[in-house]
């Protein structure tokens, strides 16, 4: 990404690094979906235990668990990718 800047009428070339912000948003991404994990676990402890008849209980932890290893190898792939500035990994 390229930015241009203006002083005194000579026009300035400037770069940004926009692999910096793509490892904020990753690093600020892991703790949302660790504590979205806690959240979504929690609550269905909760509904597991206070609901006596739940016919997918099975089902339902079995799919947010996929979405949890889903979610962990994107965001280390991601970050892996990012460091090493190649985009072949995501």
């Amino acid at each position: 990404m390229a930015i241009f800047c203006i002083n005194a009428g000579v026009v300035n070339h400037i770069t940004m690094n926009t692999s910096l912000t793509f490892e904020v948003l990753l690093y600020l991404n892991s703790y949302y979906f660790g504590l979205f994990a806690v959240c979504e676990i929690g609550m269905n402890i909760v509904k597991y235990v206070n609901v006596s008849n739940l016919h997918h209980s099975t089902t339902d932890f079995g799919i947010l668990m996929a979405v949890c290893v889903i979610e962990l190898f994107r965001v280390i792939l991601a970050r892996r990718g990012n460091l090493t500035e190649k985009s072949k990994h995501m």
